[in-house]
């Protein structure tokens, strides 16, 4: 898994990462928790599995994936639960066990995520409202956010929570029912099996003809809301290769687990609340100085807790109100910061500028 930062926001669509890949046991018409428990039995699903549902017009498969997103959208999630929390597990193949490496608790208008995946530092985010906090365990420590731009870090009404908008691409191939879950195997299309396994995860023999990545979704046959999904790679002869999973839950209470970290992270996200002014530090960033449409943005933080602005594409950072000296990072994170934005003006060094310097940069 990729920890960006911080140009690019994490969003929580269940973008899990592997640790290892594991053959998987075949599908009947029970419980597919086995999956999580029986990693040496080579088939996933029974033979032709490729093959579509006959009983499904084009239509109504159609209509099948919408109504899961319809379902798992936000909106209709919170409606009917006050919270939801997904643990996100890879199967560890030299140990050979399943490792949780990560567990997400959702509420309405907030999003917590612990990630603390083998290899890589723990990392920890928080989004409440229009607020974005990261905690980078060993080496970044914390970095708040100052958005100056009208799109949120998270789309609390409409924006994925466990599918990913793509979810509609996917190609529905079977449906299977017992008597408490329906089951919808759907196939990724081609296009997106390479991004989706990134540059490391792609064995040469994935390439072959027959290979495909494909989703399995554990629902309610009435509400429709998810209860567990799998990404596994299904070859030619049968067998799937496991490569990740995630289990969700609704309306537990939040463990000493979640409740301390999201603690921890709401002080440093709202200081003024918790610590002294002398503690703190402020950064302050005016959007078209000058401009009628001047407006002006102000973030509060700990002092030694970095600021990561969020830019409008195009706009550069500057010292002075008049936008002519632009602004270099120096990795000071404990004074007061005063900064201007604005498009380059016209023959400006900047104003051919591939990208602009101040975009997400650590103030």
């Amino acid at each position: 898994m990729k920890h960006l930062f911080p140009g690019l926001f994490l969003t929580l669509t269940l973008s899990l990462c592997l640790n290892g890949a594991a053959e998987i046991p075949a599908a009947d018409a029970g419980d597919p928790s086995v999956l999580f428990s029986h990693p040496e039995n080579p088939a996933l699903f029974p033979e032709e599995s490729e093959r579509t549902d006959s009983t499904l017009t084009e239509e109504e498969k159609t209509a099948l994936l919408e109504r899961l997103l319809e379902a798992n959208c936000p909106k209709s999630v919170f409606e009917a639960h006050t919270s939801a929390t997904i643990v996100h597990s890879s199967y560890d193949r030299e140990k050979g066990i399943w490792v949780d490496f990560a567990e997400t608790y959702c509420e309405k208008d907030l999003r917590f995520q612990d990630d603390w995946t083998l290899g890589y530092e723990e990392l920890r985010y928080l989004v409440t409202g229009s607020d974005l906090i990261q905690q980078y365990e060993e080496t970044l420590g914390y970095i708040l956010f100052l958005n100056s731009t009208d799109l949120p870090y998270v789309d609390f009404e409409n924006g994925p929570l466990f599918l990913s908008s793509r979810t509609r691409e996917e190609i529905l191939l079977r449906t299977e029912q017992d008597e408490h879950h329906l089951y919808l195997l759907t196939r990724v299309p081609e296009s997106d099996q390479d991004s989706d396994k990134g540059q490391d995860e792609v064995p040469d023999a994935f390439a072959s003809v027959g290979e495909y990545d494909a989703y399995l979704y554990s629902v309610d046959p009435e509400t429709f809301l998810l209860s567990s999904i799998t990404l596994s790679t299904q070859r030619e002869d049968g067998t799937s290769e496991l490569r990740r999973a995630a289990r969700i839950f609704y309306d537990q209470p939040k463990d000493t687990f979640l409740e301390e970290g999201m603690l921890d992270l709401t002080e440093h996200l709202f200081p003024e609340k918790t610590w002294d002014s002398s503690n703190l530090r402020t950064v302050t960033v005016t959007l078209n100085p000058g401009a009628d449409d001047r407006k002006v943005f102000v973030k509060k933080a700990l002092r030694g807790d970095a600021v990561s602005i969020t830019l409008p594409e195009g706009f550069h950072l500057y010292t002075d109100e008049a936008c002519t000296i632009p602004w270099i990072d120096d990795g000071d994170a404990v004074s007061d910061l005063t900064l201007y934005a604005s498009l380059p003006k016209e023959g400006s060094p900047m104003e051919n500028a591939a990208e602009s310097i101040g975009t997400d940069p650590s103030a």
